[in-house]
């Protein structure tokens, strides 16, 4: 009797596993979606801010390491889909990256307070990427989705408040222009965040089917004058890259058959919109005139070195360096030493960040980790298209598939000239999940015996 017992309380806690597992993985997406505007905007009002990010990260790559164990030992199943392999090489490169790192207390401990990006801090990237691909339910990704529009709504309000000098708040970095930063603490990774919640408002406008469509109309000309204020010009690549994508999408779907969730008309009526507000920044504002002088005036200087505020020589710089150590980089996070290689280089100051993703991974970790990365970030994004495209879901899901595809975009497309930032990266690599759910992708592998 005692050993049926135990038996049906074994199979009561599989049970429970199996019921509400995907739904506590949820939760627990949102909590970390929600909790980085929530934890500034306390803290600015504490006067700290930009004090509990960092930490904030580290956390939850430990909770989530903890939940994914607990996953591991439910699922007797086990399986291998290309997202594991790309989230494996990635554990693996960076760890590879640290153990030949020019210095490992930089890989652990970051360059510099407010950017840094340690080895822990990358633990918390890697397990929102992973748990977010357990995420299948449409409900769950519809929560998820939810929370996203609610961090939105905290973070374009300050944005248009310090626009007009009206939020009590400054920023934690000197603020040699007057972009605005919503809750991130700086003008540039706003601009990262600012591109998809005006992505994810357009695309809500145009759905055929939209509820509430003038309040997506007028969310969507909030969030794109937001993005605008942030003044910077990678928002406006972001801008551009998911404006044109949506019509190569829709003509892409017209030329093979299938039918397309959006509207072209609604679609056209919102260029119009941006391009009305775009007439008004320039006849009554300096947002978009100062950002074309400044490039101007970049163009003429001889080489290009200023070009994109110092970008071509960051890039110079790091690249150069990583050329002695293209296979394991300099080390996780160790930008600042490309000095320290190519001292010959040295500008007016030193850089800690690449101000490209893609040029920061080659430089930090190496070749192969930005191969694995690119294969990665193309993986999630075609896949998301195939999903949105090829699956006979209802239009509400695909709807979400597609809001997911057109923000990924718009953040790959402005993150060739922006740095990953510990408050605004973890968006990406929960939205780069959210579009490669486990559950539909093909197995390339899987235990027979039920365990490895």
């Amino acid at each position: 009797m005692g050993d049926l017992r135990a038996t049906l309380n074994k199979e009561i806690d599989l049970w429970f596993w199996k019921k509400y597992e995907e739904r506590i993985i949820t939760v627990l997406l949102c909590i970390v979606a929600l909790g980085f505007p929530v934890i500034e905007l306390i803290s600015e009002m504490c006067g700290k801010p930009y004090a509990y990010q960092e930490g904030f990260l580290r956390g939850t790559g430990f909770v989530l390491l903890f939940f994914s164990f607990l996953c591991f030992i439910r699922n007797k199943k086990h399986t291998i889909v290309w997202s594991d392999i790309f989230w494996f090489l990635s554990v693996v490169l960076a760890v590879i990256s640290i153990i030949f790192s020019l210095s490992v207390f930089i890989s652990f401990n970051g360059p510099e307070k407010y950017l840094n990006e340690d080895a822990f801090q990358h633990l918390g990237y890697f397990m929102i990427f992973f748990m977010a691909t357990q995420v299948k339910e449409y409900k769950n990704r519809k929560l998820i989705f939810k929370v996203i529009v609610i961090v939105a709504i905290m973070q374009t309000i300050p944005s248009l408040l310090q626009h007009f000098d009206i939020w009590p708040y400054d920023c934690i970095f000197s603020r040699e222009v007057a972009g605005s930063y919503g809750l991130t603490g700086h003008y540039n990774y706003y601009a990262a965040l600012a591109v998809m919640f005006s992505a994810m408002t357009m695309t809500m406008f145009i759905y055929k089917k939209a509820k509430l469509r003038w309040l997506w109309f007028i969310a969507s000309i909030l969030c794109f004058l937001a993005t605008m204020y942030s003044w910077c010009r990678l928002a406006w690549v972001g801008l551009i890259a998911y404006i044109f994508l949506i019509p190569v999408i829709y003509l892409y779907q017209k030329k093979t058959g299938s039918e397309s969730i959006v509207s072209m008309r609604y679609y056209i009526i919102m260029l119009v919109t941006y391009a009305l507000i775009c007439v008004y920044l320039i006849c009554c504002d300096d947002v978009i005139l100062s950002q074309l002088f400044e490039t101007a005036n970049e163009l003429q200087e001889e080489n290009g070195g200023r070009l994109g505020n110092g970008r071509m020589y960051i890039w110079k710089l790091g690249i150069s360096a990583a050329k002695e150590h293209w296979l394991t980089g300099l080390g996780l996070d160790n930008y600042y030493y490309a000095i320290r290689v190519r001292p010959d280089l040295q500008g007016s100051f030193v850089p800690v960040k690449g101000h490209s993703e893609y040029i920061h991974t080659f430089v930090t970790q190496g070749l192969p980790a930005l191969i694995n990365y690119l294969c990665m970030c193309a993986y999630t994004f075609f896949y998301g298209i195939r999903n949105y495209i090829k699956n006979d879901k209802t239009s509400e899901e695909k709807l979400l598939t597609y809001a997911f595809v057109v923000m990924i975009f718009a953040y790959f497309a402005q993150a060739l000239f922006n740095s990953s930032i510990t408050n605004v990266a973890p968006y990406k690599w929960l939205i780069m999940g959210l579009l490669v759910p486990r559950a539909s992708q093909k197995i390339l592998w899987e235990s027979k015996k039920g365990k490895i």
